[in-house]
């Protein structure tokens, strides 16, 4: 029997440039937990994008406690 509960997840902000994601993969850890209050990609000046970890998704609303699309519950 599986489990119906789905994983947590949280949202993500990603830039839609394939070019910055090389350039993201290198973010020290330790800047991290600051690109969450990012609203433009420090790379190319595009504005952020917002996604489910679970199953990377575009989402609307960063205030979701649910994933509208895979049902996964954010983390706070």
């Amino acid at each position: 029997m599986t489990d119906p509960t789905p994983p947590k997840a949280h949202v993500e902000k990603i830039c839609l440039d394939n070019e910055c994601a090389e350039a993201w993969r290198k973010v020290p850890v330790e800047m991290v937990k600051y690109t969450k209050d990012f609203v433009y990609c420090p790379y190319c000046s595009e504005e952020l994008n917002l996604q489910c970890s679970a199953c990377h998704e575009a989402l609307s609303n960063k205030d979701f406690k649910f994933c509208p699309w895979c049902g996964a519950e954010f983390e706070d």
